[in-house]
């Protein structure tokens, strides 16, 4: 007894299913070049994405600080590791000597504190105050890619903490 697929049948006028290496091969090669015409359009999706959990996580970080003021009566800050608020930040309480939260921020991006300094402070109420102003930014952006892929938290006077898309001056 024969099978549809033996050597028998072929040609026979039996249909035979099946792809051939040929097709197979042009599909391969079909679907390749359609990645390797996609890949490009994902750099900026991933610069956006790295930035924007950079800036979610300096959020948290921001949010958990002053909860911890609160709850202590004042006297923790955010400081950037190193001085250097690209490689992560740790928050402090007065008096205590181990710290109470240290973050890594995502590798190739820069974070900048724009009118303040390496040190956040906040107060009793939850107010966050860098280098003595109430009033500063804090923008992250990708290494090597373009500023409209990058995230801006703005801190106000009143304690209002803001991410936008892009890095802008919160006016």
């Amino acid at each position: 007894m024969h099978t549809f697929g033996s050597p028998c049948f072929r040609g026979s006028g039996v249909d035979v299913r099946g792809f051939t290496a040929i097709e197979l091969m042009v599909t391969v090669a079909v679907l390749a070049i359609l990645a390797a015409l996609a890949a490009p359009s994902f750099g900026s999706i991933i610069e956006r994405y790295r930035t924007r959990q950079a800036a979610e996580d300096m959020l948290g970080t921001l949010y958990f600080a002053r909860s911890e003021a609160i709850k202590r009566s004042g006297g923790v800050t955010v400081e950037a590791n190193g001085g250097d608020w690209a490689t992560g930040w740790t928050v402090k309480s007065d008096g205590v000597t181990d710290p109470i939260k240290i973050a890594m921020a995502p590798a190739r991006v820069s974070v900048i504190s724009v009118g303040g300094d390496g040190v956040i402070t906040s107060n009793r109420w939850g107010i966050l105050i860098s280098n003595g102003l109430a009033q500063f930014h804090i923008q992250i952006s990708p290494l090597n890619g373009s500023a409209s892929n990058g995230s801006t938290l703005c801190i106000n006077s009143g304690g209002l903490i803001k991410r936008e898309n892009g890095i802008t001056n919160c006016s």
